[in-house]
């Protein structure tokens, strides 16, 4: 019998893995009741027990690809603030879309002096925006 069925000789094999071998039982009460006969295993018991292993797995995956989302985001932002050296990324893409790239601007900016204002956009005062310029231009 436990050679053409597959399902009963795994069950039957746990058991007798965790009976003389001191393997660690699954959870409480994860097996049937024992009314089934055989062991207390059934064709619906082995189903369902499958319908979990496959809900569980697929819980986990979704898990991992909710945490992978999270960390991407994370590191998405750590690599921002990296960037942006503590800038606003507004305040800084207002002079990168002149043409002028990120480390440039952040550098020009660091030169000059300019509040990072807690990371908060703001509007800069004109003699700020002359320097940041003509630092940008090569001309300070």
């Amino acid at each position: 019998m436990l050679i053409t069925n597959p399902k009963e000789f795994e069950h039957v094999a746990r058991e007798w893995a965790i009976k003389y071998a001191g393997a660690p039982q699954g959870a409480p009460g994860s097996e049937g009741t024992g009314a089934e006969g055989s062991g207390g295993v059934t064709e619906e018991t082995l189903k369902n027990k499958e319908d979990q292993r496959r809900h569980k797995a697929e819980a986990a995956k979704i898990a991992q690809y909710v945490g992978l989302y999270h960390l991407c985001h994370e590191l998405d932002f750590a690599n921002t603030c990296y960037r942006y050296h503590g800038y606003n990324k507004s305040l800084v893409d207002r002079f990168s879309a002149m043409g002028f790239d990120v480390p440039t601007v952040v550098a020009a900016f660091e030169f000059t002096g300019i509040d990072k204002n807690d990371g908060e956009d703001y509007e800069l005062e004109e003699e700020y925006m002359g320097d940041i310029t003509a630092r940008l231009f090569g001309e300070a």
